[in-house]
């Protein structure tokens, strides 16, 4: 049975040991942290869940209150397959994936929560920045025809298969997505 009240934090894991320390933090340092975090290593050749579990060991006193796995899985299927595993293993009814070289800022779990409740959102797909500074994805500006504003830097995609098909959309660059458990259904992300 899922927990309509609890969210957690998908991580798909594959040879990001240089960045997952970092990812980890972030969590750490939410303002309202995750109830459940799954790492799930996808059969990593870098030392990438070592890297992990050397930074939850440096976080459990802030992630104490998350219930934490660390998946290692044996042969490497994919992000697809590795969110699966995670989609498998949390028992919460919000679930964000977040990849293992991204950060969210401390106020990120939160809004988005909030932002969910407030306008009963199924989904939720999370813009990003990048390097250089002040480089962001998407650009809101060229994505205006498709936007309808809800709040803030909050906006419903009128029309989502016209959006998707726009080249500023992000879903194909970024899969950071919050999505609620009773919309997926018995849908899995594609592993071929």
């Amino acid at each position: 049975r899922l927990d309509p009240e609890l969210n957690a934090v998908i991580t798909p894991l594959f040879d990001k040991a240089r960045f997952v320390a970092e990812t980890i933090a972030s969590l750490a340092h939410q303002q309202a942290p995750p109830d459940a975090l799954v790492l799930v290593d996808d059969a990593s050749t870098d030392g990438s869940a070592e890297a992990a579990e050397a930074a939850l060991a440096a976080h459990a006193g802030a992630l104490a209150g998350t219930r934490v796995e660390l998946v290692r899985r044996a042969c490497n299927g994919g992000p697809g397959a590795a969110r699966n595993t995670g989609l498998e293993r949390a028992d919460t009814e919000l679930v964000l994936f977040l990849d293992a070289d991204d950060r969210l800022e401390p106020c990120a779990l939160g809004q988005i929560r909030e932002r969910m409740d407030r306008h009963d959102l199924a989904m939720l797909v999370l813009g990003y920045a990048s390097g250089p500074p002040g480089e962001a994805f998407p650009d809101l500006a060229l994505l205006a025809p498709e936007l309808e504003p809800l709040d803030g830097d909050c906006f419903l995609l009128a029309d989502p298969l016209r959006a998707a098909a726009h080249s500023e959309f992000i879903l194909g660059r970024a899969s950071n997505v919050a999505v609620r458990r009773r919309w997926i259904g018995a849908h899995l992300y594609c592993t071929e």
